[in-house]
């Protein structure tokens, strides 16, 4: 939803005024501008409670989806309250696990996630993840406060934080059908909930997600000013999110940009397939930083793989930078590209075999998880304006791989052979 739109969590109303980009426009084309990002939100589902006169214009209720808008235009959208859950809401647990964190204050927590450590529970991750450490971490932070300045977060800021999200919250759960959104930053309403002096449940702000067998940078809101600009800044796409991957495969050019559209699998709903004509547009930019040949180079080893009877298999280590952010969009672009993540339980493939070094080819065979780590991420600070650039180290899993590839595994080397990023102009594929 946009920054514009004003939500009353109580009565679940949405307010805002048309601007110039809803100017001689549709009514339902201006609602799915403003409320994009809302889960489980369609156009069809708009239409369906203009249908049903839960739109205003200028205090007149509009039934016409194809109504027309002038800049000024005073709109008030009533959405839905969301189904009674079905499933018990159990408290989020809080649990002391270990973070590494990259950068911390008031606003804004920056975290190193390892790989295989799940963000959000889940049926079947109920916890031991992310969000219940964040939960620890925040809640320690309110505790020392005890409503004076503790590391920077005080009692007021936390209660800030509650608020940030408040109103996406509730229309999330409108749009959804959920109780609450997934990755808000709440607080426990009453204190006669709670036993005397235990400080209130904190749900962290997650910005963004990575898989979970996914390592690197991860960014957490601590306040409503940083949550508001993170979610303005993501839209105007100014995060730089800065992936290395290990692939197999060489690369066709030094630099390019993927552009398939993403959709889910018809045939296997935990994978996500790429397609030029259906499906939600993805961009990715990559570059080549550096490779290894056959045989870790090699040409006795590539004359032996060829006599083998198989078929010389390079290593090539890439940056990738996303210019849109879908679920496992790297994976399945570079997948389509014709390089597989090395170790990609669900768009890998067996190419270890094509190898001539036995060490690095049951090394690749047996690497536990996809050798894609989320390296870099450069930022405006959402509140001070400050220019961040968090790196998370590379992970020793990783670092073993690339040395036994003879690619660059310090991350001095790293940042001399990446020092800014790939073109966004770059041939497109």
């Amino acid at each position: 939803m946009t920054a514009g739109a004003a939500v009353t969590p109580a009565a679940f109303l949405c307010r805002w005024r048309a601007d110039r980009g809803d100017a001689g426009g549709r009514l339902d084309h201006a609602m799915m501008r403003h409320f994009a990002g809302l889960p489980g939100l369609s156009r069809s589902r708009l239409q369906q409670w203009i249908a049903a006169g839960r739109v205003r214009i200028n205090g007149a209720v509009i039934r016409r989806p194809a109504g027309r808008l002038a800049a000024g235009d005073e709109l008030e959208v009533e959405l839905p309250a969301p189904p009674p859950s079905r499933r018990r809401t159990l408290p989020l647990a809080a649990q002391r696990l270990p973070l590494a964190i990259l950068y911390e204050d008031e606003h804004l927590l920056a975290l190193d996630k390892p790989a295989g450590l799940v963000v959000h529970p889940t049926g079947r991750y109920r916890d031991g993840t992310l969000v219940n450490a964040l939960a620890w971490h925040l809640r320690e932070g309110v505790a020392a406060a005890a409503g004076a300045t503790a590391g920077g977060l005080t009692a007021a800021a936390l209660g800030e934080s509650a608020a940030a999200v408040s109103a996406t919250t509730a229309a999330a759960a409108a749009a959804s059908g959920s109780a609450a959104a997934a990755g808000s930053v709440a607080t426990e309403p009453t204190e006669g909930e709670r036993p005397a002096g235990e400080p209130p449940e904190v749900r962290p702000g997650l910005v963004h997600r990575l898989d979970r067998d996914t390592s690197g940078v991860l960014l957490v809101a601590k306040s409503r000013a940083a949550h508001a600009g993170l979610a303005r800044a993501t839209k105007a796409r100014a995060l730089q999110k800065d992936y290395l991957a290990v692939v197999y495969g060489r690369a066709p050019l030094p630099k390019g940009r993927i552009e398939l559209k993403l959709l889910r699998d018809p045939h296997d709903r935990r994978r996500v397939a790429a397609s030029r004509t259906e499906g939600v547009s993805a961009a990715t930019l990559y570059e080549l930083l550096a490779e290894s040949g056959p045989g870790r180079g090699t040409a006795a080893a590539e004359v032996a793989a060829a006599g083998a009877g198989g078929h010389a298999v390079w290593l090539s280590l890439l940056r990738c930078r996303l210019v849109t952010g879908r679920t496992h969009q790297i994976r399945v672009h570079l997948a389509a590209l014709g390089l597989p993540i090395v170790g990609d339980p669900l768009y890998g493939e067996p190419r270890h075999r094509g190898i001539a070094d036995p060490a690095l080819a049951a090394l690749c065979r047996d690497f536990p998880r996809q050798a894609l780590h989320a390296w870099r991420l450069t930022l405006r600070h959402p509140v001070t304006g400050q220019d961040l650039a968090l790196v998370a180290p590379l992970p020793v899993d990783l670092g073993w791989l690339l040395r036994a590839a003879g690619l660059p595994a310090a991350d001095e080397a790293l940042t001399a052979l990446a020092p800014s990023g790939p073109s966004a102009g770059g041939p497109r594929r």
